[in-house]
């Protein structure tokens, strides 16, 4: 089971950044890169846990 949680928010209220964390068996999983819609902030943290736990390869390009 998962459940995300929103661990950071700043900015104008037009213009907010938001970076949630994803809880995965246990263990937290944050990305560092916040983004202003709440719905690419938590597939980035889905992202990033799965590259954590190496399911997905890292994107040097994309860096979360």
């Amino acid at each position: 089971m998962s459940n995300f949680k929103e661990c950071f928010n700043c900015g104008p209220l037009h213009k907010r950044q938001f970076i949630f964390k994803v809880a995965l068996n246990g263990k937290d999983y944050q990305p560092t890169v916040p983004n202003e819609i709440k719905k690419t902030a938590k597939a980035n943290a889905a992202q990033f846990a799965l590259q954590e736990l190496g399911l997905i390869p890292k994107d040097p390009n994309n860096p979360l």
